[in-house]
This record gives C-alpha cells, structure tokens and sequence, in this order.
C-alpha cells in the first residue's frame, strides 16, 4: 500500500511540474507579445515561402503589418513613419515579375466591423519587384465603443488575372490590435531599429474649440469680461496689447472655475499610452487630469482667437499663449489652479506658470528635448494637424 501511495504521489508531482512548466512559459509568451506592443510594429517583413506561390510568373515575396494601429493618428502615418515607411500603411506587400510581360496586381484589406474594404492595382514590370501598402479607410463610429486596446481580423488577399481569371496569390488574416480613440500616445520606440518618435505635437487632436459645450464656456466668460464680450486679438481699447489678452484669459479662468471640475493627479506617461479624455468628456464627467484640463483650456482659447501653447515637462502640463497674433512673447499659466478646492486667484496662477516655464527654460530642458512647448497654431498650419471632429460621442 506505501510503494503504491508514494508511486501516485510521485506521478502527481511530476504531472503537476510540468502542467506548471507549461502554463509559466505561455505567461512568458504573453508577456513578450504585450511588451512588444510599444514598438511600432514587427521588426521586419514577413518571407513567403515560395512553395506558397501559385502563378509561374509572379510571386509575393513578402508582407508586413503594424502589431497595433494607433487609430487616433492613423491619418497622419505618412508623416509619423516618414523615417520608418514600413509602418505608413496597415498592410504592405512585395510582389515580384518573373515572366516577361508586364502584370497587373490588386491588393485588398479590410477590417471587418472597423473599416471599409480597400482595394488597390498596380503593376510589376518584367523582371522587377513592386512594394505597395495599403490602409482601409475606418469607420470611425465603430469605435464609438472603444476603451480598451482591442483585438481585430486583418483581412488581406493579392490577386491578378491570368488567362482570363482571376488568381489569388495570396490571402490570409492577421490578428492586429486597435488602441480606443482617446488614447495618447507621447513618444513610439522601436528599440531594434533605434527608432524614437516623437507624437506630442499630435495633442492638437484634443485641442477641439468647435464643440458646443467650448462655445458655452465662451458665453461663460464673456460674463465675465470688463466689456462683457470675447474677441481674442481683434478687442483694442487703448491699453496695451498685452493686458487686453490677459484680461480675457482671466476671464476664460474664471469661467472654468464655474464648472466645479474636480482635479485628478495623474503624471504624464512619456514611456507609453495614457487615457485623455476630450474636452466635452472632461465637462461631462467634471473631472479632469493636468494634460485633460490644458487641453480643455487650449480649446477655449483656441475658439476665442488666441493662440495657445501646451508646456509638457517629465510629469506635468500647463498653459501658454502668445501675448498677439503671431508674437514671440508669450505668457503661462498653472492650469490646475483653476480647480483647487480653495479658488486660487487668477494672478497667482499666472505667476506660478510663468515661475514653472522660467524654470525649466533655467535647467535646459526645452533645449534638450525633456521638456516641450505645443504651439496649436504652427502645428495647424505647418503639420495639418486638426482637432478630433468626427461623431465619436
């Protein structure tokens, strides 16, 4: 009975070692894939086994896709991977001419329930190669439901027509991940190519003075203006430039106390993604981080004419403004004291801002790259970087 309670005992042990072995080693699978997503995409293409080619003359070499599409910024990966094309489409593929006439190729992709079906043709001279990518356009109501980081089917197929039919060369589905719309991303590093990218700039996207709810704290302020009206660089009463812009700002302040928005300490995360809520959230949900509430601020100040600034340090953001119309003077503002339970007064957060700019200009960090300043306009008229205006909500 002992030989036979020890011999179970010994075949659970070494049944439940190696049921442990198996279970830690898809964790570590897990983990490296998850790790993984902060890279733009896959490190390099995809070979195709030749076998896999069933026409004699042209062959799909290889293809590429990105692990996870950045929705939010997809209209601008031409721009964003101009120094990694690989990353610029969803789906690239290489397809080479062995025969001696010239080809004609159609690749297709879609994302089904995200995106339209895209299809794109072109062709392959005798005895050369073709890369072609291609994006599907997407159906941004779909992601209307999008929070979390998601799971897609990258559908892709490569044809061309041979002897009077069509012939696929090539046709498979991709699992991709898709980031929620309100999801910003501050920097890319792609550490096997040495690739660092800076997104910041692409906040403007959260800088939005066209929805209503900016329009009604516009109404807000000019309640609180000395004229009771609101007109950005255009207002002149024969006092200086400066103070006819401060004072409206003073207003916007004032206005923005009136909203009881509850302040959320949340440092900036360079390394990564990080929730942003857009500024008619921030006003639905009354609450409100330091990047959320610059934000919300930036698009007011945006919709009344004045020329915003975003100051992001290693943790922290706050406002800025050019003093007139194109002016190298600007001035700053400590955005979070707007919401302090004990209503800061609009001078004492203007000199806190202008003590946290000074600072950092003092320590070197916007010289070398720590620390960054947005400047709304210039990044609408260099960079076409809109603010977010499709029916997300």
């Amino acid at each position: 009975m002992v030989k036979k309670y020890v011999l179970t005992a010994a075949i659970t042990f070494i049944l439940s070692f190696f049921l442990f072995l198996f279970i830690y080693q898809n964790y570590l699978k897990d983990q490296d894939e998850a790790q993984s997503l902060v890279e733009p995409g896959a490190s390099e293409a995809t070979l195709v086994d030749e076998s896999q080619n069933v026409s004699l003359d042209l062959r799909v070499v290889s293809y590429y896709y990105p692990k996870i599409i950045y929705t939010q910024y997809l209209k601008y990966y031409e721009e964003i991977f101009d120094i990694d094309p690989w990353n610029q489409n969803m789906f690239t593929v290489s397809v080479e001419n062995r025969g001696d006439d010239f080809k004609t190729v159609s690749l297709e992709a879609e994302l089904p329930d995200y995106s339209y079906e895209a299809s794109e043709t072109f062709y392959v001279a005798p005895g050369t190669s073709e890369t072609v990518g291609i994006t599907p356009e997407i159906i941004y109501s779909s992601l209307d439901n999008l929070r979390e980081l998601t799971p897609a089917p990258l559908k892709v197929k490569v044809k061309t027509a041979e002897g009077g039919r069509d012939m696929t060369l090539f046709e498979d589905t991709f699992n991709i991940q898709l980031t929620s719309i309100n999801t910003a991303i501050f920097q890319l590093k792609n550490e096997k190519k040495a690739i660092t990218i800076d997104l910041s700039p692409y906040l403007g996207i959260w800088v939005t003075p066209n929805f209503e709810e900016i329009q009604g704290i516009l109404r807000s302020a000019a309640d609180f203006h000395p004229y009771q009206a609101i007109g950005g660089y255009q207002m002149l009463d024969g006092t200086n430039r400066v103070e006819v812009v401060r004072e409206q700002v003073k207003a916007v302040y004032k206005a923005l106390q009136e909203l009881d928005i509850a302040y959320i300490s949340n440092p900036i995360s360079f390394g990564g993604g990080q929730k942003v809520k857009f500024p008619k959230e921030v006003i639905d949900t009354q609450s409100a981080n330091c990047i959320e509430g610059v934000c919300l601020m930036a698009s007011v100040l945006e919709a009344i004419g004045i020329e915003p600034l975003i100051v992001l340090t290693r943790e922290h953001a706050f406002i800025g403004w050019k003093t007139w119309r194109n002016s190298a003077q600007c001035e700053f503002l400590e955005t979070s004291y707007i919401w302090s339970s004990g209503r800061i007064d609009f001078k004492d957060a203007l000199r806190k801002g202008i003590e946290e700019f000074n600072d950092e200009k003092a320590r070197g960090n916007f010289e070398s790259g720590k620390s960054k300043v947005i400047d709304i306009r210039k990044i609408r008229n260099e960079r076409g970087i809109t603010p977010f205006s499709f029916d997300y909500f």
